[in-house]
C-alpha cells in the first residue's frame, strides 16, 4: 500500500513538473527531451486519472458482468468439443480416419442455405472435404466428388 501511495505522489509531482512554473508549458531544447517528458507525463496522467472515484465508478459500470448479454446458447459449442475429441472419428464424406488435429466441424446443410446451427446438423469432416464443400448441399457435393474421381 505504501508503494502504491509513493507511486501516486510521484505521478502527481511529474504532472506538476510538466506544466512548469506559472502553469505554462515548458520549453524544450531538443525534440527528444520533449518526447521523453511527454511520455512521463502521459504515464503519470493515466496513473492519477484512473484512480479518481468518478472514473473508477464509470469503468466499474462499463465493464460489470451484469451488462453482458445473457443470451441463451445452443448446445452446438459443447457438441463441437465432444465431436472433435471423440476417440475414433472419420470424415463423413470420404471416410478417411482422422487424428484429433485433422478434424473439422461441418454443417451438413450449410447455414448459407438455411441449415440450422444445431447438434443434428453437424458432422466431422477432413480439411479437404470441408473446404471443397463450401456452401454446397451434401448431395451436390457428393455428386461433384464422384464425377471428379
Amino acid at each position: 500500500m505504501e508503494q502504491a501511495q509513493a507511486r501516486y505522489e510521484e505521478s502527481l509531482e511529474i504532472l506538476r513538473e510538466y506544466k512548469g512554473p506559472g502553469g505554462s508549458n515548458r520549453r524544450y531544447t531538443t525534440h527528444e527531451e520533449f518526447l521523453a517528458s511527454r511520455k512521463r507525463y502521459s504515464k503519470a496522467y493515466s496513473s492519477v486519472h484512473n484512480r479518481r472515484p468518478e472514473v473508477v465508478a464509470k469503468n466499474r459500470d462499463k465493464y460489470s458482468l451484469e451488462r453482458v448479454n445473457p443470451r441463451p446458447r445452443s448446445g452446438a459449442p459443447e457438441f463441437y468439443r465432444r465431436m472433435l475429441l471423440a476417440l475414433d472419428a472419420e470424415c463423413f464424406y470420404c471416410h478417411k480416419a482422422l487424428a484429433v488435429h485433422e478434424r473439422y466441424g461441418d454443417h451438413y446443410i450449410p447455414l448459407a442455405k438455411g441449415g440450422p446451427h444445431c447438434e443434428s446438423n453437424l458432422v466431422i469432416a477432413c480439411y479437404k472435404c470441408n473446404s471443397d464443400k463450401r456452401d454446397m448441399m451434401p448431395e451436390e457435393f457428393i455428386r461433384k466428388k464422384m464425377v471428379a474421381a
